[in-house]
Formats: structure tokens, C-alpha cells, sequence
């Protein structure tokens, strides 16, 4: 029988009720049970447990040695999108692989990325080579989504709906304002309405990107897939990090000569691209809309020409 404490927290179950509402608390109350269903039908022992923004991952293995993942949400809806995007990306070895699932529970049972060093970890970004040859495996995907996926203009509703409940916490007032929400959330929704459509990933920031050794190279975990314009995906890479309108440029340039990626949206909704950029500016920090606060204000500052990040080793969770 496993510990209740392992397979949730306090501090964990506050989390998944403030994301998901009151009602998850019955999911919560349930978890030990389905836990101990998913461990006796795909023949786990799990070893670490860890919260994500919209689900509790556990860490363990199959009987027989294989390194896995057990991720569990109260929201099948979560789940059963995120299932139909690896499975549409089952072609790439830069995309985590799907090994089971059970969406109406809610369940997902994924590969366990070795040695999964998180980008979020390390000092540096990657090469552009590599950044580019991730957007483009996320280019191929097969399968039919039957309508099963929301239109990125949901995506982006949802989102900046979390962004309005949190304007008034301690650490976010400071950084945004109702006004610029307001304006973030009108460009949003005009930007999602256009370019080329396709499956995107939806959360592809470098918490979500991990280094999978020199075979597999960087490997994307946790989607939030939405069907829409796929440089999308772009954003984080253009923007992650960047002090000045002048490196947000150069990141442009440099993806967009690798990959053939626009760039699109982020040329429209970052401050200063096509003015002056002889004139450094100070980028907006990034909200991560799924965790319960937004990442602290300190950010590490990187220069255009650091491509490479530094040795490091981490293990995978959700965002």
C-alpha cells in the first residue's frame, strides 16, 4: 500500500484546487486508489513524486528495469489532448514517447528521458541548429485529431483568463498591469487567428525541453497542443532570456535562416522589434500561466553568441 503522503502532499493538492477548482478535491481524495491501479496494471514501482501545474508525476520504473513516468491529471480533457499529440508525433525521437494511457482516468505512462538534463537548468541555450531541427520535428505529425483539439484562440483565452485571476498576487502586480494584459491578450488572439495551421505544442519553453543524450538530442515533453499557426512554437526561443530588442532580432534572424520559421508573433508582441536597436531595451518577464505563480522576477542574462549550455542533470517533470 503506498503512502498517502507520497501520493500527495498538502502543499501539492492545494495546488491542483486552486488550478482545477473545488471539485478536484474528490479527485484528490481518490488518488491513492488509481495510483495503485496504474502501478498493478502496467507493472510499475515508483521511487519520486512530483507536482506539476495540472498534474502529479511520479518517477519509477516497469518491472524489468525500464525508466518511466506516471503523469495524472483531474482533468481528462488535459490528458487526452496531450496523448493525441504524441501520438502524432511518435515519428520523432525529439518528442517524448507515449508507452500507455488510460485518458478517461486521466493517465498517461511515458519514457523516461535519460539523463534529462532540463534546458530551464543549464546557463546557456543550445546551438540554433539544434533549436531549429526541434521546430521542425515538431513540423511532422501524423494522425487524424478528429476535432479533438481546441483552436489555439481558446488556448489563448484560457491563458490570459488565468492571467486576470492572478493580476492582484504579490509577485505579478509589480510586472503586469490590467491594462498590458488587456493589450497582451487583443494581440494574442489577433496573432492565433493567422499564419500556417497545424498542431502546435503550446508550451514549448525550456522547462519542457530536456537533453536526451547525443542520439536523441533535445526531446520535448509536457504539450499543451492546440491546432494553429506552429511558429508558435518559436516564441519561447526567440524571446527566452533575451535583454534587448537587438538579441530578440538576431534570434529572429538566425531561426528563421535555419528553420525557415517567421517568427511571426513574436516580432509583433515583443516591445522595440523594428525600432532602434541600437538602444537596448528591458523585455517583459514571462508568466507561466500554469504554475500557481509566475517565475520569480531575477532572470539570468545571456548574450546573443551564448549558444551552448553547460553540464547538468535533471529529472523530468509537469508544467
Amino acid at each position: 500500500m503506498l503512502d498517502t503522503d507520497f501520493v500527495l502532499d498538502a502543499a501539492a493538492r492545494e495546488r491542483l484546487i486552486d488550478r482545477f477548482g473545488a471539485g478536484a478535491g474528490s479527485w484528490c481524495d481518490a488518488l491513492p486508489g488509481l495510483v495503485e491501479r496504474c502501478c498493478q496494471r502496467w507493472g510499475l514501482e515508483l521511487d519520486e513524486a512530483l507536482s506539476g501545474g495540472t498534474s502529479r508525476v511520479f518517477m519509477g520504473r516497469r518491472r524489468g528495469g525500464r525508466g518511466v513516468v506516471l503523469k495524472l491529471t483531474p482533468d481528462p480533457s488535459v490528458a487526452d489532448g496531450e496523448a493525441l499529440a504524441l501520438h502524432a508525433w511518435a515519428r520523432t525521437p525529439h518528442v517524448v514517447d507515449l508507452l500507455e494511457a488510460d485518458t478517461e482516468a486521466g493517465a498517461l505512462l511515458l519514457e523516461e528521458i535519460e539523463p534529462g538534463t532540463r534546458l530551464a537548468d543549464q546557463p546557456g541555450l543550445p546551438s540554433f541548429e539544434e533549436i531549429a531541427g526541434l521546430l521542425a520535428s515538431l513540423r511532422v505529425a501524423d494522425a487524424d485529431h478528429g476535432g479533438r483539439l481546441p483552436a489555439q484562440a481558446e488556448r489563448v483565452d484560457f491563458l490570459f483568463g488565468l492571467i486576470g485571476r492572478r493580476l492582484s498576487h504579490p509577485r505579478v502586480r509589480p510586472l503586469v498591469t490590467a491594462d498590458l494584459a488587456e493589450r497582451g491578450h487583443r494581440l494574442a488572439r489577433s496573432l492565433a487567428a493567422g499564419g500556417q495551421a497545424g498542431l502546435v505544442h503550446g508550451d514549448l519553453g525550456l522547462p519542457n525541453v530536456l537533453i536526451a543524450g547525443p542520439e536523441c538530442g533535445l526531446v520535448a515533453i509536457d504539450p499543451r497542443p492546440t491546432l494553429g499557426d506552429r511558429t508558435a512554437d518559436a516564441i519561447d526561443w526567440a524571446i527566452g532570456r533575451a535583454t534587448s530588442a537587438a538579441e530578440l532580432s538576431d534570434r529572429i534572424e538566425r531561426l528563421r535562416a535555419r528553420s525557415g520559421t517567421e517568427c511571426r508573433p513574436a516580432r509583433a508582441v515583443v516591445p522595440g522589434h523594428g525600432r532602434d536597436h541600437r538602444r537596448p531595451v528591458s523585455l517583459p518577464p514571462t508568466v507561466r500561466c500554469d504554475h500557481e505563480v509566475p517565475a520569480p522576477a531575477g532572470r539570468e542574462r545571456l548574450g546573443p553568441a551564448a549558444d551552448a549550455g553547460g553540464p547538468g542533470r535533471g529529472r523530468r517533470g509537469s508544467a
